[in-house]
């Protein structure tokens, strides 16, 4: 049930540990984007709507 509690300082420790090196530092950025969603364990959306055109 508080799976988030304990997942998020991981994810962050290991996103914050990621941007120190400037070669593994976009997917520490993805990571730190990542946090609410590990946080609530809700399923990650990329957009709400699809444009066409």
């Amino acid at each position: 049930m508080f799976v988030g509690w304990w997942a998020t300082p991981i994810v962050v420790n290991t996103a914050w540990l990621l941007n120190v090196t400037v070669v593994l530092l976009p997917i520490g950025i993805k990571l730190i984007n990542l946090v609410p969603t590990v946080l609530n364990r809700l399923p990650y959306v990329t957009s709400l709507y699809r444009f066409h055109g």
